[in-house]
């Protein structure tokens, strides 16, 4: 799924149907969730976003960057789904 604090449920729609993303888009105008795992410094956001997590079927953090990598992002969830 995904979580965006700085976006507007408008934009978020627009994004996920520019794209095609069939996974949930979530809003978190409260911050909630980005003020609990710092994800915003408020001098420098842009360059933490975006922010890509992989959450394996342990519930362990297998990925984390800020780098959009698709190849390396499949690997990771098709190794996980093959275990």
């Amino acid at each position: 799924m995904g979580i965006a604090p700085e976006d507007r449920t408008a934009e978020l729609e627009n994004f996920r149907d520019q794209l095609g993303i069939t996974f949930p888009i979530l809003g978190d105008p409260n911050k909630v969730a980005a003020d609990q795992y710092q994800l915003l410094d408020r001098e420098v956001s842009s360059a933490l976003f975006p922010q890509d997590w992989i959450v394996d079927s342990s519930g362990r953090v297998a990925y984390v960057n800020n780098v959009y990598e698709p190849d390396q992002m499949q690997e990771i969830i098709e190794a996980d789904l093959a275990e």
